[in-house]
């Protein structure tokens, strides 16, 4: 199963970032960027592949405690840099490092039924939009630009994403409450 452990967004938090690529599809681009639909988009904490051991990262998720957490959106970049983007981002603030810290569990989690560490430092970002080919896409994200707004997270879902042939299905396979006693 091709797994990942993500925040889920509320259809309230969502409903900026769906008017943001509103305004970047007005935009007209060689970069054809494919975006997220609605009920895909998420704040993904770690991605843990083809793993076959499901039972046990069910159990490990229902042992994490974490408090609900509160941040911001605080603007639109693309990755690797948005002159020679692959990826569209929201960006989210991680100022007390809650985020990090929650990853960094997760990382832990996904070491402990032989998931490869990460190497790149975590940067919590909600994906938007995915481009073939890299390319200039400053256009689109000032087409696109997201005013900063507050989101709360509630809840951590281990997903299992499949691969269709022109887009991804993501099914919760375990669902953790954050500030759940």
């Amino acid at each position: 199963m091709r797994l990942f452990f993500a925040l889920p967004l509320s259809a309230q938090d969502v409903a900026p970032l769906l008017e943001s690529q509103k305004r970047m599809r007005a935009v007209t681009s060689r970069l054809a960027p494919r975006f997220v639909k609605a009920d895909q988009l998420h704040l993904t904490l770690k991605f843990l592949g083809n793993v076959d051991r499901l039972d046990e990262l069910r159990a490990a998720l229902r042992q994490v405690t974490a408090p609900a957490l509160e941040t911001r959106f605080t603007g639109l970049t693309g990755f690797a840099s948005p002159s020679r983007a692959r990826v569209l981002v929201a960006e989210l603030a991680d100022p007390d490092g809650r985020l990090a810290a929650l990853a960094s569990t997760l990382e832990e989690i996904g070491t402990a039924v032989g998931v490869p560490r990460e190497r790149r430092p975590f940067r919590p970002h909600v994906t938007l939009a995915r481009i073939k080919h890299p390319g200039n896409a400053r256009a689109l994200l000032e087409a696109g630009a997201l005013e900063p707004y507050a989101v709360r997270f509630t809840e951590l879902v281990l997903f299992e994403s499949q691969l269709l042939a022109s887009t991804s299905r993501y099914t919760p396979r375990e669902r953790c409450a954050l500030g759940a006693e």
